[in-house]
């Protein structure tokens, strides 16, 4: 199937599909969850798909980041049932405290792997434009 079908789906299914698939389980809860979930598992594609087509270490790395988060945003908000409403204190997200500040810490080292990368990239660039020029 061709990418542009996978994501024209996706796209139709997670803000157009939400309310058919509610309506199965009869709640009017169910629709904010079914939606969020469903956000989720389109953010989680779209990282993997840009991970793959960018063909570079560090977007991929940040990309499977980007997955995590997302799958966790559907995972967590399904254990907590779809009729239920949810109710987050701040800096915990749905998953919780523990899984919030794991996220923080993940991020500042992936930052510290991202700049990293583009300090190397920048000092082979240089190194490439002063051996072009006779330097």
């Amino acid at each position: 199937m061709r990418l542009s079908a996978i994501l024209l789906a996706l796209i139709a299914l997670t803000h157009y599909g939400y309310e058919p698939i509610a309506s199965l389980f009869g709640q009017q809860a169910t629709q904010s969850s079914i939606f969020y979930i469903l956000r989720g598992y389109e953010g989680l594609a779209l990282f993997a798909f840009i991970g793959i087509l960018a063909r570079r270490v560090d977007v991929a790395a940040v990309c499977v980041w980007g997955m995590v988060e997302e799958g966790q945003t559907a995972i967590c908000r399904l254990a907590v049932g779809l009729t239920s409403q949810v109710s987050v204190p701040p800096y915990t997200g749905v998953c919780g405290r523990g899984m919030y500040w794991i996220g923080i810490v993940a991020a500042a080292l992936l930052a510290l792997f991202v700049a990293r990368e583009l300090k190397n990239e920048r000092n082979d660039r240089d190194r490439s434009s002063s051996s072009s020029h006779g330097g």
